[in-house]
């Protein structure tokens, strides 16, 4: 029997529009009402992931910054883990000429010394705001973590650049074809999700995850049941062959496969 739900948000739990169905919502707050712990795991900052949730009628604990931030309804975070100073500063001098727009995290908000063409559409439909700074003041920012984003070229490329250079340092993954996702080493979805599920002595073997991008593998290899999307990206897919697979975010995914498992009484 799995005692927590666990899902990323963008092309896991919401639809391409950005909004969680009416489906999605009837079946999680079914299994919330069943005692089944609900938690949301993601690359975006708290305020911002807890904004796509107001459809739902109780408030998940949300794991943000890719497991830099764990939140609950209470307004101070439970666990919060930045960059070393030293370390968020010699990243950002080694991408600061390279040809990607760069955003930082930090527990106020979102940080960017220049406009960003990859948010400029988010921005406006989300009608949260960003805090532009000097290319000085962003390396003084406490960083939960550090966005970098370009072409799915530039991204393929310098990833591996990266993860050479700092690997030893930090976890760098993909987050999406054009997204790099930069935080503390060792913090990642799978290890914060444990963090907070040990604490209600449930164990990842009797997790349910859903993820759809290279920031969810940790957590997909590590639950109980990990399942990946039919939209994910390849190179998710390839890398654990041996996880379920469920219909698109567009096609209610993670809501299909937990009632399929409710029809089989797993759930």
């Amino acid at each position: 029997m799995y005692q927590a739900i666990v899902s990323d948000l963008d092309g896991t739990l919401l639809n391409s529009q950005g909004v969680l169905s009416s489906e999605t919502i009837r079946v999680l707050e079914e299994f919330h009402r069943n005692g089944v712990v609900i938690m949301v795991a993601t690359g975006r900052f708290d305020t911002d992931a807890r904004r796509v949730l107001t459809g739902l009628s109780f408030n998940p604990v949300v794991v943000s910054c890719n497991g830099a931030m764990i939140k609950g309804s209470e307004s101070h975070p439970l666990f919060t883990q930045c960059l070393p100073m030293m370390l968020s500063e010699s990243l950002l001098n080694r991408v600061a000429d390279l040809p990607f727009h760069i955003t930082v995290f930090s527990e106020k908000g979102w940080h960017m010394v220049e406009e960003n063409p990859f948010f400029e559409d988010y921005i406006a439909q989300s009608g949260l705001t960003c805090d532009y700074v000097t290319d000085d003041e962003i390396k003084s920012i406490e960083a939960l973590k550090i966005l970098l984003q370009g072409s799915e070229e530039q991204v393929n490329h310098y990833c591996m650049i990266l993860k050479d250079e700092f690997g030893a340092h930090a976890n760098i993954c993909k987050s999406s074809p054009n997204t790099i996702d930069i935080v503390m080493k060792g913090l990642s979805k799978a290890e914060a999700i444990k963090h907070f599920l040990s604490g209600k002595g449930i164990n990842m073997a009797n997790v349910v995850a859903f993820g759809d991008a290279m920031n969810d593998l940790e957590m997909l290899q590590q639950a109980g049941e990990g399942v990946v999307m039919g939209n994910a990206m390849d190179e998710l897919a390839q890398a654990i062959p041996q996880c379920a697979r469920t219909r698109s975010n567009d096609e209610n995914g993670v809501a299909h496969f937990l009632m399929t498992l409710k029809e089989t009484e797993v759930l």
